[in-house]
């Protein structure tokens, strides 16, 4: 049974970890915890987990010093690091000292079940990876004993001279090519074995190319990977390494039609320090997804990691107001919200997939919470599908707006033909009850509005503020009385809802430029011609 260990300067970030272990189908067991590295380092030496889950950032002595310690007392203790941010350098530095996994906060239950089954699959097996599966040679030989450590420096070289490759004087690094899904869909709709028999021969191509140049030779290959370490000159190596990789780019897309995504490691110059190099070729291939860029080498990601979850927070409350207020710049702040999840999760292609969806989810629950919507557009699940297959961030930045603006255009529809229904029904109320002491403050308790909203909804769908209708109708139903009945001004007065006779006839006469009275004497003179 897997043991484990846990070091965070946050209890409630070592809480939640404990309770994710425990509710994992796994048969591990915790043996610790810490808020501190130094004791962290302590516990660890004497209790000898064969797991620590490790924050970077922590008091007295860091993650990175921690892993750095474990690794020079040659303890076979694995590491999963846990950070809040994707940041390269880190992540770098944490594999060079042979972390196993780089998990960004907050940390998913099913993101960290797939790090700690990878890791126990390590456990059981103490070679970092398994190489060559297909076609065992004599230089699978060698890699499993360089793995494994059983090489001497000397014996090391001479081997790799009998298989016809000079070591001497060169410098290397790991470069790994990788078939995109979109053409791996492509390929397997004609057949799956369309699909296998295109990539036994690309990955072919890749061998044949090595074996005829002298230039390197594989170390992994996958279903749809193929790593490779290239021998370089130690002079100009970045130059012949670019050659390389050009030169095998253009002779599979000629001859088959097709680009791979490549990731290019960190140099290196003892042919035993491979492993850096291989997962940051590893790193850079997975980084295609932000980068759009085909080709990726480790030594020109720099990435500036400035923004904050904080920030993330209030962007996705100023999405919800604006949403609220049907104020149309909100298209503006969601793209710069896919900004920020991008920025944040660089590097990490699971943790900002998983962020757009906790924001789909958190925006359809907000708008049906609120009734601003009868029903979604479209089901959560298919949205929820289409951004995870997408290729690249860019694609479903670009689906996702899509989904957004389709949804802000029902929400918009809706909202107008609600405002209808209710500027409707509110101006038959005032109809019916104009005459009695209808006041702006009681017409928004009606409406389920505060007055101020209620005044300014009102005038923005009537034309009108709520004094000046209310005025007119009273004003037209005065005007018929006194036309057409032999009401004294005073009962007019009181029957249109004024109480002063005095404020009755002021107003009416704003409304049509003379007196109640005058008005009634003007239409029974005599006309003359």
């Amino acid at each position: 049974m897997p043991t484990i260990y846990i070091a965070d300067d946050e209890p409630v970030i070592i809480r939640g970890i404990k309770k994710m272990l425990t509710s994992l189908p796994l048969d591990i067991r915790i043996i610790g915890c810490s808020t501190d590295g130094e004791t962290a380092l302590s516990e660890i030496l004497c209790l000898n987990p064969d797991i620590v889950i490790s924050d970077i950032a922590m008091p007295q002595k860091t993650g990175l010093e921690l892993l750095a310690a474990i690794a020079g007392r040659h303890i076979n203790t694995k590491v999963i690091f846990l950070s809040g941010y994707a940041e390269f350098t880190y992540v770098k530095e944490a594999i060079s000292y042979g972390a196993v996994d780089y998990l960004l906060k907050p940390i998913e239950q099913d993101v960290l079940e797939k790090a700690l089954n990878k890791t126990i699959s390590l456990l059981e097996d103490q070679k970092h990876l398994n190489f060559l599966h297909e076609n065992p040679d004599e230089l699978q030989k060698i890699f499993k004993k360089l793995n494994s450590g059983s090489y001497e420096e000397e014996a090391l070289y001479e081997n790799f001279k009998e298989q016809g490759l000079d070591l001497s004087g060169k410098s290397y690094a790991c470069v790994q090519f990788y078939l995109p899904s979109s053409t791996r869909r492509r390929l397997q709709e004609d057949s799956y074995e369309k699909y296998s028999l295109m990539k036994f021969s690309v990955f072919n191509q890749i061998s044949e190319y090595l074996e005829l140049n002298k230039c390197g030779f594989p170390i992994k290959k996958e279903d749809h990977k193929y790593t490779l370490i290239s021998i370089l000159p130690e002079d100009d190596s970045c130059t012949h390494l670019k050659k390389h990789i050009e030169s095998i780019s253009s002779l599979l897309k000629n001859q088959f039609g097709i680009l791979l995504i490549i990731g290019v490691g960190e140099l290196f110059y003892d042919i035993k320090d491979w492993q850096l190099s291989y997962k940051t070729a590893c790193l850079s291939t997975g980084l295609y997804y932000f980068t759009n860029q085909r080709i990726i080498y480790s030594k020109d990601i720099h990435r500036d990691f400035s923004n904050s979850f904080e920030e993330y927070d209030s962007a996705c409350q100023t999405i919800l107001h604006k949403i609220l207020r049907l104020d149309t710049s909100v298209t503006d702040d969601f793209s710069n919200c896919l900004d920020l999840i991008e920025n944040i999760h660089f590097g990490n292609r699971t943790a900002a997939v998983n962020r757009c969806i906790s924001l789909i989810e958190t925006l359809l629950r907000d708008i049906s919470n609120m009734n601003l919507i009868p029903h979604p557009i479209v089901e959560t699940e298919q949205i929820i599908n289409t951004l995870s297959c997408q290729e690249t961030y860019k694609q479903l930045k670009i689906e996702f707006t899509s989904f957004f603006n389709n949804l802000l255009e029902e929400l918009f529809c809706h909202s107008q033909n609600k405002e209808t229904h209710e500027v409707m029904r509110i101006k038959e109320y005032i109809k019916e009850h104009c005459f009695e002491d209808l006041t702006l403050n009681k017409m928004a308790s009606i409406a389920c509005m505060n007055p101020s909203y209620f005044s300014a909804f009102f005038k923005k769908n009537t034309g009108q503020n709520f004094k000046s209708y209310l005025t007119s109708l009273r004003m037209q139903k005065a005007l018929q009385l006194l036309l057409q009945t032999d009401m004294k001004i005073y009962e007019i007065s009181n029957t249109v809802g004024y109480k002063s006779v005095r404020q009755f006839t002021d107003t009416f006469k704003q409304e049509y430029g003379v007196s109640p009275m005058d008005y009634k004497k003007h239409q029974h003179e005599p006309v003359y011609e």
